[in-house]
């Protein structure tokens, strides 16, 4: 046997091993041979492996010159997360944020990162704790106060992309 039908079968015994491991392919039946089963559609893997954020204000409308609070949730699915970092941005000349704290998600959490830029509207937060966990909870809460009437619907604050969640 040459060399090339060699790693041609060795190819083809790790590609058979490789599908049998897999699971939710194919699974055996008592009778009736091999039930094929489907794997999860892309949606389904996303809701269970990507761990999101969200921003949510404490009040749908607020006067010139009122404060709110701005609640930072996180999702973790099925993730174990460490920590969080934040990248924030929101227009200043709308409102301004005084203070970031750290939510109650993380136990006895850490802060890491803490700068409000009210000139260029931007917020970088990282807390965490040494403790790993998953679910869903507040990271961090903002307290904001307006400073301009806005035309309708205005969105004020901003998740980043840059934003990311730490954990295994």
């Amino acid at each position: 046997m040459n060399k090339q039908m060699i790693v041609l079968i060795g190819v083809v015994v790790a590609s058979v091993a490789l599908l049998a491991s897999l699971p939710g392919i194919v699974k055996r039946s008592g009778e009736g041979g091999p039930k094929v089963t489907p794997l999860p559609t892309k949606p389904q893997i996303e809701q269970r492996l990507f761990t999101s954020l969200g921003a949510f204000a404490s009040k749908s409308e607020v006067a010139v010159g009122e404060t709110f609070t701005i609640t930072i949730t996180i999702t973790t699915r099925d993730n174990l997360v460490n920590g969080a970092q934040l990248e924030l941005s929101y227009d200043p000349s709308v409102i301004s944020v005084t203070e970031i704290a750290p939510g109650d998600f993380f136990a006895k959490p850490v802060e890491y990162a803490k700068k409000i830029d009210e000139k260029a509207g931007e917020i970088t937060y990282a807390a965490g704790s040494f403790a790993e966990k998953k679910g869903t909870g507040v990271v961090a809460t903002l307290e904001a106060r307006a400073r301009k009437k806005t035309d309708g619907l205005s969105e004020v604050l901003t998740i980043k992309n840059t934003t990311a969640s730490h954990g295994s």
